[in-house]
């Protein structure tokens, strides 16, 4: 199916017993029939539970689901995800990744990044020395892995890969990102189970990362902009922080001699094109030690995060025991909202951490406490602190080619029902 398979984790095709069969029957719009969503879908077969700690255990799924393009049927699904229990032969050490390839290859280039990232990631632990902080190793696997696919016999001149990782190590958690794929923690707030990001979009939207690519000379207009239609301006902020986009139509990164490469996001693995323009591989990450009020962390790629926000996901994984029914509940909810929205749906991909927790005596929690407190407000001070206020905003409008595609709905109803009314 062109889809990158999971590491170290079963997976198969789902079933009617799985994702795929109420869904189509549900959805009038659906271009697909119940057996050819099964057909798209990838999952767990069954929910996987690991002890990461005395204290600690979680239980996790997939789902990635093939998109649909009226024009491309047989499209490729570019999501690839992995994961990789017992990472370095450690128990203790677990690794998720989700790879959202774009372009031509970008079936290829994903598949590329989610191999070459975690096997980075393992060489470059087994050779460090205690004085190189985590965070440069696990940002280097990500520029190493960017300049292999260069070397490699992949053209990734306009392709190329997002990649939104996870790496646990017992009770702490590391999240790198390049693009504009998620990951999100939930929370428990009093009564409320509330999202909190992990990660922040890395897109035009972001002032940060508008300035830094036109420092490469980038020109950033969204398509409306860049053919006239509308004028040129950067006020994108006032929509971020109302967290919805009417529109449709994002910010890109174009150069200035021609229009192209035309990247919704500023950084990435691969677009070499684009890289000469400031998009570039170097991970943002942010680390965090877990506590008992943490719940879920869930990896996804744009596909879910392009209709929902962090906090209806959550919503959505907190009506379900099971990592895996959460999972397909929002890639279901991802493909309904898609098809309301677009004529096509894009490839939707997710990784659902159920976190359970034993209880630790007193004293040792106080400790946990004051740990993660620190590690949070490094966490805040370093990726989160004011760029949260600039994440990719939802979208809440229908493409030009879905209105138009309504409004011929609408008028030839409209001429049958004067015929029947004739």
């Amino acid at each position: 199916m062109g889809c990158g398979s999971s590491l170290g984790i079963q997976s198969k095709v789902a079933d009617k017993n799985h994702a795929g069969d109420d869904r189509a029957q549900q959805l009038d719009n659906s271009p697909l029939t119940a057996d050819e969503i099964r057909s798209r879908i990838v999952c767990s077969d069954k929910p996987v539970k690991s002890q990461l700690t005395p204290s600690l255990s979680i239980e996790y799924a997939f789902v990635t689901q093939r998109g649909y393009y009226p024009d491309a049927v047989d499209k490729p699904n570019q999501d690839s995800y992995t994961i990789i229990p017992n990472f370095a032969g450690d128990p203790t050490k677990i690794f998720f990744g989700i790879f959202d390839g774009h372009g031509a290859t970008g079936d290829l280039c994903s598949v590329f990044a989610r191999k070459e990232v975690p096997d980075r990631l393992q060489k470059l632990m087994g050779k460090a020395n205690a004085s190189v902080p985590f965070t440069e190793i696990y940002s280097n696997c990500f520029t190493d892995t960017n300049a292999k696919l260069h070397t490699s016999r992949i053209d990734d001149s306009l392709s190329g890969t997002t990649a939104i990782t996870c790496f646990m190590d017992g009770n702490i958690i590391h999240i790198a990102n390049v693009g504009d794929s998620r990951a999100v923690i939930a929370k428990t707030d009093a009564a409320r189970i509330v999202a909190s990001p992990l990660s922040v979009d890395q897109t035009p939207y972001r002032t940060d990362e508008r300035d830094r690519v036109k420092r490469y000379g980038a020109r950033v207009l969204t398509m409306d902009q860049l053919e006239g239609i509308t004028p040129i301006h950067e006020n994108w902020a006032t929509a971020v922080n109302e967290e919805v986009d009417e529109d449709g139509d994002p910010p890109r990164v174009w150069s200035p001699t021609g229009n192209f490469p035309g990247t919704a996001f500023t950084r990435s693995i691969g677009d070499e094109i684009a890289e000469s323009l400031g998009v570039f591989a170097t991970p943002e990450i942010a680390s965090l030690q877990l506590t008992s009020n943490d719940r879920y962390v869930i990896i996804a790629s744009d596909g879910v995060f392009e209709f929902l926000t962090n906090q209806a996901v959550v919503d959505i994984v907190k009506t379900y025991d099971n990592p895996l029914e959460a999972c397909e509940k929002v890639v279901a909810e991802s493909y309904r909202l898609w098809l309301h929205y677009e004529l096509r749906t894009d490839d939707i991909t997710i990784i659902c951490i159920y976190l359970e927790h034993a209880a630790v005596p007193e004293t040792a929690e106080s400790t946990q406490r004051l740990a993660s407190q620190q590690a949070n407000d490094l966490l805040t001070t370093n990726i989160l602190n004011t760029r949260v206020t600039e994440q990719r905003p939802v979208r809440r409008g229908m493409s030009k080619q879905k209105r138009r595609d309504q409004m011929k709905k609408d008028m030839a109803k409209m001429v049958t029902d004067e015929d029947l009314n004739y």
